[in-house]
């Protein structure tokens, strides 16, 4: 699996089918799939493990995406550093804020 994810950055970058500041990357639960946040893009890709950019979702909530987490259930986190938030993006591509800057988030870069 490691090689299969290593493989497929390297393939990514190498013919700039994926935007080349990637900050985070997460792999689906069934390791079908990698969510994968381009930061100066302000977008969140979903690939599939052979490279294929299978959507890229550009959302305001989104602003400057950094750390991207999968918990066991599936949920899809997003924190937006110039955004100051954390976000959860479901299967369709809805962006619900989860905490923002009035909570007392601060340009996050990681969460677990």
């Amino acid at each position: 699996m490691i090689h299969e994810l290593r493989s497929t950055y390297f393939y990514c970058i190498s013919l700039l089918s994926v935007y080349t500041c990637a900050v985070s990357v997460a792999v689906s639960v069934d390791g079908s799939l990698l969510y994968m946040t381009s930061y100066s893009h302000h977008r969140l890709l979903t690939l599939s493990m052979d490279g294929t950019v299978l959507s890229s979702l550009k959302d305001p909530a989104l602003l400057g995406p950094a750390g991207v987490h999968l918990s066991e259930t599936g949920q899809l986190l997003v924190c937006g550093h110039h955004a100051h938030n954390v976000v959860h993006v479901d299967g369709e591509g809805r962006v619900v804020t989860l905490a923002s800057k009035t909570d007392g988030l601060n340009g996050s870069w990681i969460v677990y």
